[in-house]
């Protein structure tokens, strides 16, 4: 809300003394003392209204991205590298490849792989040939990785979501998901998101007299998949258009 004071005011007939407030209610167009304005200058100034209220917060948002990219290190690792180690702490196991964290990363295999490296270098990621396809390599977070993850300079944001109600936790991040789902649509492209939230799970409850169970198949990978990883990362994520 902005005013606008109007104080004292001086002229040669004398002193007159007004004082009035504008608030930025006034200038909404859906007041009942604005029920005359022509329709159409009502939908140019809600227009502008909620254009301005989106381009704020495209611009906290930039804001906060800071803190995620950076210049120089944290801890002893550039931005890249906790972005890879914060992603295979979270991912699905047909997400903990070479070309999985390339593509979350949004960078060549080539660089992902120099990533790599380093954080296997550092002692947080170690990697394994694959038990089915000896040319593929299974990337997992060791347990001196997930003790550093305590460092990560993402934690400061976490815990600042993380003091709202709970009600409050879940808008702000389907606002969010909302916002990646319209820009995959305008570019194509599919975010990377967790497991339930995927056309390709299949669930398939069955039931008998002593008990409920529930099994959950990836159809993309045709594979199984345990309870505890369906709130996990995936990057073949697709989700359900509306």
């Amino acid at each position: 809300m902005f005013h606008l004071q109007n104080g004292d005011a001086s002229s040669k007939r004398g002193t007159v003394s007004t004082s009035s407030e504008v608030t930025f209610d006034s200038f909404i167009p859906t007041r009942s003392d604005c029920a005359t304005r022509d329709p159409i200058e009502q939908s140019f100034i809600r227009f502008g209204i909620d254009m301005n209220l989106a381009r704020e917060a495209i611009e906290l948002l930039g804001q906060v991205a800071r803190i995620l990219w950076f210049e120089g290190t944290k801890h002893g690792m550039r931005d890249r590298e906790w972005m890879a180690l914060r992603f295979l702490s979270r991912a699905n196991r047909f997400s903990r490849t070479p070309s999985a964290l390339a593509s979350y990363i949004g960078t060549t295999r080539g660089t992902a792989s120099f990533i790599i490296g380093e954080l296997e270098r550092l002692g947080y990621v170690e990697r394994k040939r694959s038990a089915k396809d000896k040319r593929s390599v299974l990337l997992s977070v060791t347990q001196q990785g997930k003790k550093f993850l305590a460092r990560d300079p993402v934690n400061g944001l976490v815990d600042a979501i993380d003091v709202l109600a709970d009600d409050g936790k879940i808008r702000f991040r389907d606002t969010l998901r909302h916002v990646l789902d319209q820009a995959d649509a305008a570019e194509q492209r599919h975010h990377t998101d967790v497991c339930k939230r995927c056309i390709f799970l299949r669930e398939d409850r069955t039931s008998s007299e002593n008990k409920a169970t529930v099994e959950f198949t990836c159809r993309l990978f045709r594979a199984p998949i345990a309870e505890a990883e369906i709130g996990l990362l995936c990057t073949s994520f697709e989700h359900h258009r509306q």
